[in-house]
């Protein structure tokens, strides 16, 4: 059985990687460092906490100094003696001393372990699949598409392409029994889908079933677009009486410091990709974006304000939600009460957090552990409709 060492920032990274090992050994310098950061009011704060939680549960076991199993993996806290003058040489140390792989995103620590001839690897968040499946079948399972008989590989709620006899596509959504549904062409305040993946989003966001809709892609793929004519469609129809926007305020490049104003007007820069999206509707809008604004059909709430709020028949768009993390997004989501939907989008490609990147964000952490659920629906768009120069810089920059 392979042994690993987790340097800290693995317990930064992801608190639960521990458990992703079957032979873990902590060093005592290690939960140092994590109890030296476990009192700051930051993510890494928060994640030294969560780690120190997860090594006492398992300590409550057994002598961890001898170790302890715990779900089919064993764990072991050694110590170092006397005073560590270098924590990086003492990993290398303890590794070659335990004939352990030394876990570590420090490019430099591996470099140096390699040189002594310790094994080392990185490590990722499992990164879940981002691509909606094409499966190919025969006339004869075409009709049982049509009849309601054929039974969909992978998971519920999933959408999907089944290409007939490589001629035809049936575009469907697996039902909660497993059971291919095929989609209908619906079209949500005059838009109608230019690609698969847009004739998905337009079925999930239409899905009052679908209480949470994540809406993942490059830019110019239309994302925000859908989500604010689903809103627009879904208050005008009264099944909800309000839009409600947020999203993270983190800028692009340097910060451009104190904004002036209340909170509309403070909140007023960030929200310019949600009003270039209404100006997009207005042709068909009947009513101004401001007169919309004004009598609060559209409201701007801060994320800092989120705690303790309760929304009722209330769409919730949460934009650029690449830029969140994981505490945040559950803050958000939890204020979601009866009659409401929540979509969230975001382009995991353009992180502008640097705390923050495509493994470990709150768009992914909600897409990892959401799916398959029944309230649940996920969609991944890939085709920019934007412009053809917006496609081309989305996929080569």
């Amino acid at each position: 059985m392979k042994k690993v060492i987790l340097d800290t920032n693995i317990f930064i990274s992801n608190p639960n990687a521990m458990f992703e090992f079957k032979s873990v050994i902590i060093p005592d310098i290690v939960i140092k460092e994590l109890i030296k950061f476990e009192d700051e009011l930051s993510h890494r704060g928060k994640a030294s906490r969560d780690s120190l939680k997860n090594i006492e549960m398992v300590a409550s076991i057994g002598d961890i100094s001898d170790s302890v199993s715990y779900r089919d993996s064993s764990y072991k806290v050694v110590f170092s003696k006397g005073n560590v003058s270098n924590n990086d040489e003492e990993l290398i140390r303890l590794s070659a001393l335990h004939g352990a792989e030394l876990v570590t995103n420090d490019i430099s620590l591996r470099v140096r372990a390699n040189i002594n001839d310790v094994k080392t690897s990185s490590y990722k968040r499992r990164y879940i699949s981002k691509t909606h499946p094409i499966h190919h079948i025969n006339s004869k399972e075409s009709e049982d598409v049509f009849g309601g008989n054929y039974v969909m590989p992978g998971g519920v709620n999933e959408y999907s392409t089944l290409m007939c006899n490589n001629r035809s596509s049936i575009l469907v959504k697996t039902s909660p029994d497993g059971l291919a549904q095929p989609l209908l062409k619906k079209k949500i305040y005059g838009l109608v889908p230019r690609n698969r993946e847009q004739f998905f989003a337009i079925d999930a966001l239409c899905d009052q079933s679908a209480q949470l809709v994540a809406l993942e892609g490059r830019a110019g793929t239309g994302k925000t677009l859908l989500a604010m004519a689903a809103g627009i469609e879904g208050v005008i129809s009264c099944n909800y009486d309000q839009i409600i926007i947020c999203r993270a305020t983190v800028s692009v490049g340097r910060e451009m410091g104190y904004l002036p104003g209340d909170v509309s007007e403070k909140m007023s820069p960030w929200m310019g990709s949600i009003k270039d999206n209404l100006q997009t509707l207005s042709e068909s809008f009947n009513r101004s974006i401001d007169k919309w604004l004004s009598e609060g059909k559209i409201a701007i709430e801060p994320l800092a304000f989120m705690r303790g709020r309760s929304f009722k028949d209330k769409y919730i768009i949460i934009d650029e939600a690449q830029n969140m993390n994981e505490h945040e997004m559950k803050t958000v989501i939890t204020r979601a009460g009866e009659g409401c939907k929540i979509v969230i989008t975001g382009d995991t490609s353009q992180i502008d957090a640097h705390w923050l990147d495509k493994y470990k964000n709150g768009l992914t952490h909600v897409i990892a552990r959401m799916r398959g659920q029944k309230l649940f629906r996920t969609v991944f768009l890939t085709k920019a409709e934007r412009g053809e120069l917006s496609e081309l810089a989305s996929r080569l920059l």
